[in-house]
């Protein structure tokens, strides 16, 4: 399970294969997307409202707005 911790530095990770069971709650690690993506507004330590209307385009053609952005810091832990 990944946590929230409002203090930290700053990670840098990459993974070659990463098997995941559908749910929301939990992160989908990708280190070669363009953008990174959090659906719990609870995780931020600094959040910003969007300023302008933005919109992000998955790879099924699926659209999301974007709400805001800001910075989230990944507890990682195994087991």
């Amino acid at each position: 399970m990944i946590e929230s911790n409002k203090e930290c530095d700053d990670l840098c990770a990459m993974f070659s294969e990463c098997k995941l069971v559908g749910n929301p709650s939990e992160w989908w690690m990708d280190s070669s997307a363009t953008l990174h993506v959090c659906a719990s507004k609870e995780l931020f330590s600094s959040f910003s409202l969007a300023q302008v209307e933005e919109m992000i385009y998955m790879a099924n053609s699926a659209t999301a707005r974007v709400e805001g952005t800001g910075k989230v810091c990944l507890k990682m832990t195994l087991g």
